[in-house]
């Protein structure tokens, strides 16, 4: 399954031939690059329906409350970093 938008994408591109495509990460990637922090992922492949296996990083510069509009809109899915043995404060709504 994979879950799209048509938003463009304002972080990193990687060149080929001439055009600009973003950079698609698996969510180990992802965790390992923006550690411990909310992000804003875009045209996210499932591994099933509810682990990553991969996505676009849209947002890292979002604060939670940011992403989780953006999220309602479906413009994004937004989702913590943290490793997944490990509870967010905050995941559940709270500041």
């Amino acid at each position: 399954m994979e879950y799209s938008f048509k938003a463009p994408v304002k972080l990193k591109y990687q060149q080929t031939r001439g055009f600009y495509v973003p950079e698609r990460l698996t969510w180990k990637e992802i965790q390992e690059k923006y550690p411990d922090q909310w992000v804003g992922l875009v045209n996210i492949k499932w591994k099933n329906d509810s682990n990553i296996e991969s996505a676009i990083v849209k947002y890292i510069d979002k604060s939670k409350d940011e992403l989780l509009m953006m999220q309602i809109k479906d413009e994004i899915f937004s989702c913590y970093t943290t490793p997944d043995n490990v509870f967010q404060l905050g995941t559940m709504g709270y500041s």
